[in-house]
């Protein structure tokens, strides 16, 4: 589940209302092209005020956190640990 900034605004809605995920990737044509992370509670603010349009979503995504390929399993869980993420 992800948002195409491709799909209209009532599509996206849709979408972010009835998602059982709490963070969302964005993206725009195809899922590898990815912009950045929604977290629901961040878009929750504006949602309830009718605020929240597409400038404001891409407003609210958070910085995509890839993992290099060969990286070993115990440096990427210091990673996490480092970084503070999950």
């Amino acid at each position: 589940v992800g948002l195409d900034l491709e799909k209209s605004w009532d599509e996206l809605f849709q979408i972010i209302a009835k998602s059982p995920y709490t963070r969302l990737p964005v993206y725009e044509g195809e899922i590898n092209q990815i912009k950045g992370i929604l977290h629901l509670r961040d878009a929750l603010d504006l949602l309830t005020k009718g605020m929240l349009n597409r400038n404001s979503l891409e407003g609210l995504l958070r910085k995509v956190y890839f993992i290099p390929e060969g990286v070993p399993l115990h440096t990427q869980l210091f990673n996490f640990r480092t970084e503070k993420q999950r």
